[in-house]
């Protein structure tokens, strides 16, 4: 039997991780195809002309993640009821993107967009088109996690 509270804290996490995606898809959608068809110009843009007001939420939104996440999985720990695979798979699972980001994803960004350069330029492109790649790989990944939580959520309002 899943507790009221219980529910709640995995629909925050389930809210808190799809705005993570969503921010994610958006994200790529403005600027994958530009930044991977020339990776020089948009990173020599985004250096030259900063977009005035920008706040950049992707920091905001990956720890109210780790946040939500961690509870729930505080939560869930000694969980026993149905739907325990599908939410042990989607904290898990995010658990693990988290960390992707911020071993891998974080630290080549902040190579490939510092002034002054890390990279060569024939670093700067590979670079650039490896980590937008691999960050498709990841939203994929990530959306594939939020739907096992969605259907994980199901089986728990079934016990509600």
């Amino acid at each position: 039997m899943i507790s009221k509270t219980q529910y709640l804290i995995f629909v925050t996490f389930l809210v808190s991780l799809s705005f993570w995606l969503g921010a994610g898809v958006y994200h790529s959608i403005q600027t994958t195809w530009t930044w991977y068809e020339d990776p020089l110009r948009y990173v020599n843009q985004m250096m030259m002309y900063p977009l005035a007001g920008e706040v950049n939420p992707f920091p905001i939104l990956a720890v109210l993640t780790t946040l939500s996440t961690m509870i729930a999985l505080i939560a869930f720990f000694k969980y026993k009821g149905g739907g325990r695979k599908e939410v042990r798979f989607a904290l898990y699972g995010t658990i693990g993107i988290i960390l992707v980001t911020a071993v891998y994803f974080v630290p080549t960004l902040a190579n490939i967009l510092s002034n002054p350069p890390v990279y060569d330029t024939a670093e700067l492109i590979s670079s650039s088109r490896a980590w937008l790649l691999l960050n498709l790989v990841r939203l994929t990944l990530t959306a594939t996690i939020f739907f096992y939580g969605l259907l994980g959520l199901s089986k728990l309002r079934n016990q509600l």
